[in-house]
């Protein structure tokens, strides 16, 4: 179906915890790229939401570009990791900024907050060329 949801290691009969439980290696699945597509889809997310229902100015505009931003951060973080950190950046400014300025309507204020948290904890998965392993002897 999608790459991002086939093992690491195409062939494999096990799947899922037990897979790493049964053959003791740590790695076995690309959890990089999966944050990076979760943390694009949020900053659609974002983008949409701005229009689907009712923002004041700046709180529509702030929800907008943050969205937009963080969604190309996130298609750009999957090779480079300072775009990954310019995505959590990305999301402190959105929960600071939603935090400040009272939005017009409580479905605005947990959107952006919860979406906030979640690009920011997405965020914070390394990419696989980041991650170190341990040497085999």
């Amino acid at each position: 179906m999608f790459p991002f949801f086939r093992p690491a290691q195409p062939g494999t009969a096990n799947s899922g915890a037990a897979a790493l439980v049964a053959s003791g290696e740590h790695g076995q699945y690309q959890h990089g790229p999966r944050a990076r597509y979760t943390n694009m889809v949020l900053g659609l997310w974002l983008f949409v939401s701005a229009f689907a229902w009712p923002h004041t100015a700046s709180t529509r505009i702030n929800t907008c570009m943050v969205g937009l931003f963080v969604a190309i951060a996130a298609t750009m973080a999957a090779g480079v990791s300072v775009f990954r950190q310019l995505t959590s950046v990305l999301a402190v400014w959105l929960l600071f900024t939603t935090l400040m300025v009272y939005p017009a309507s409580p479905i605005t204020f947990w959107s952006n907050i919860l979406t906030a948290v979640a690009v920011l904890v997405v965020s914070l998965i390394p990419s696989d060329d980041e991650r170190i392993t341990p040497a085999r002897g």
